[in-house]
């Protein structure tokens, strides 16, 4: 228990005194978006095979591609494709992104938006992005969140919402209407921001700049273990193999004998504080990699969290023991994130 807090009150610590002023300094938002279209023939081979695939997807759903675009004045690398149907007013699009981040490795997203916008204003957004925002809820925008769902079944979702929503008259946007329409989104979202102090405008470079408030939402964010990104499956495969497993594991090797490990040691020739070791050792990678998987960015508070039961059983017998099995546990959990965030990338 010592060693997971002395490890949380150290990250705090670097949090405050060091996440905080990095955070502020990051790159503004431009008050203005400026964009870029982008022709199919300059997409790369992992953007053109990913984007064919979700192509036959929407297609299916009577969707077809208007133009791929790209925010030039934005901080970090990004495209988007957007989708248009002659029989629903309803705006799809996907969103390509790498987040570049000073020393830390960049972090791949791509995600399937859909957008119905009505006559009052109101405006109705369903998503399968796992990334979740410490920013405010803008008014009359009405945002549903499906972390992996594929996009026949968020479409679902989506018409499902919109259908209670069909007296407020929905809006059928042309393709020559589509990038104003964004333009103004964007600039109603920043100003709700800076009016709430999350933002804050800076006239030299027309932009606005994230609030020390945003980077104290953005800390208390990351350290809720569990939340709206998070899917139950996900969740319910590390709690078995970053608690369950590693904390019978360590049960079964400190009974007395005759226990199946000892047992199995005896018969392979091995001694039994080695074997002990061994299967301690497997049972914490195997932890880590379904915390890297699960928890991605946020694995060291899932390490944490679903890594203390077994440390405090590793701590009646030693000091150094729980520490080192956190340590070994996030750090594995570490290079699965990192593993899986790679294969994300398409920018």
């Amino acid at each position: 228990m010592a060693s997971a807090l002395l490890l949380l009150a150290t990250f705090l610590a670097l949090a405050l005194l060091v996440g905080i002023p990095r955070i502020v300094r990051r790159p503004g938002l431009p008050r203005e978006l400026t964009f870029q279209e982008v022709p199919d023939a300059e997409l790369t081979p992992p953007q053109s095979a990913h984007l064919s695939r979700l192509d036959a997807a929407l297609g299916r759903l009577q969707y077809r591609p208007v133009f791929n675009i790209r925010v030039t004045n934005l901080p970090n690398p990004n495209l988007s494709r957007f989708y248009t149907s002659s029989v629903d007013p309803a705006l799809l699009l996907t969103s390509l992104l790498r987040v570049d981040a000073p020393g830390a490795a960049a972090q791949n997203e791509d995600y399937v938006e859909m957008i119905t916008r009505y006559q009052d204003g109101t405006e109705l957004t369903t998503l399968n992005s796992s990334v979740t925002s410490p920013f405010g809820p803008v008014p009359q925008r009405v945002v549903q969140r499906f972390p992996g769902m594929d996009p026949a079944r968020l479409k679902e979702r989506h018409d499902q919402a919109a259908a209670g929503l069909l007296a407020r008259e929905p809006l059928w946007l042309g393709p020559g209407e589509i990038l104003e329409r964004w333009q103004a989104s964007h600039r109603r979202w920043c100003e709700h921001q800076a009016s709430r102090g999350l933002l804050r405008y800076e006239r030299s470079s027309d932009s606005y700049r994230i609030s020390a408030s945003t980077g104290l939402r953005a800390i208390a964010k990351f350290l809720n273990p569990i939340g709206p990104e998070m899917t139950f499956p996900r969740l319910l495969g590390a709690l078995l193999f970053a608690t369950v497993l590693p904390t019978a594991g360590i049960v079964t090797i400190k009974a007395p004998p005759p226990n199946p490990v000892l047992t199995v040691a005896t018969a392979l020739g091995i001694g039994p504080q080695v074997a002990g070791l061994l299967v301690i050792g497997l049972l914490l990678i195997a932890g880590g990699i379904a915390i890297g998987v699960a928890f991605g960015q946020k694995h060291f508070v899932g390490t944490l969290v679903l890594g203390l039961a077994p440390a405090l059983i590793l701590a009646r017998t030693s000091l150094r023991a729980p520490l080192f099995a956190l340590l070994v546990m996030d750090w594995t959990a570490a290079r699965a994130s990192a593993w899986r965030n790679r294969r994300r990338r398409l920018l």
